[in-house]
């Protein structure tokens, strides 16, 4: 089994970011995957080069902010947890995917530091998804924000 870890740190309150990446099917469209979702199974769809990776990927209740496992995909395992850890200027997600890269046909192409560069991407695209959300939900002028970034 190969692990990837990756974390980049917010500025953006905790809560605000767990509440964020929990919403699975938003959060993983605005990290650049296409989502079908059945129950607590996801379709996870992205073109990469010429060609479309298709993973079947099934959500996991454990302490982490968002977990999946794959159902079914070019890996031969494979399961990603987001972690948010607060801190005190806001907080840091941390990725970690454990996974047995693929051994034959187009997969082989996964590896260590192509899942690396993929969650690097998918944080950098949060920071973005995280921007545009707070700014269509910032209270208007003279009203109180709760996380105290009002006018």
């Amino acid at each position: 089994m190969k692990t990837v870890s990756v974390t980049r740190e917010f500025d953006t309150p905790a809560g605000v970011v767990r509440e964020a990446i929990r919403d699975a099917e938003t959060f993983l469209r605005a990290v650049g995957f296409e989502v079908d979702r059945d129950g607590e199974t996801l379709t996870l769809t992205k073109s990469v080069a010429v060609k479309q990776i298709e993973l079947r990927v099934r959500l996991v209740d454990d302490d982490a902010t968002l977990s999946y496992e794959q159902v079914e995909g070019v890996f031969g395992e494979m399961r990603t947890r987001y972690t948010v850890t607060e801190t005190d200027g806001g907080c840091s997600v941390t990725t970690d995917t454990r996974f047995e890269p693929p051994t034959s046909g187009f997969g082989t192409f996964v590896t260590e530091s192509a899942v690396q560069m993929q969650r690097r991407n998918e944080l950098a695209d949060l920071e973005t998804f995280l921007e545009e959300r707070s700014s269509t939900t910032k209270p208007a002028a003279g009203v109180a924000d709760p996380n105290g970034e009002g006018d």
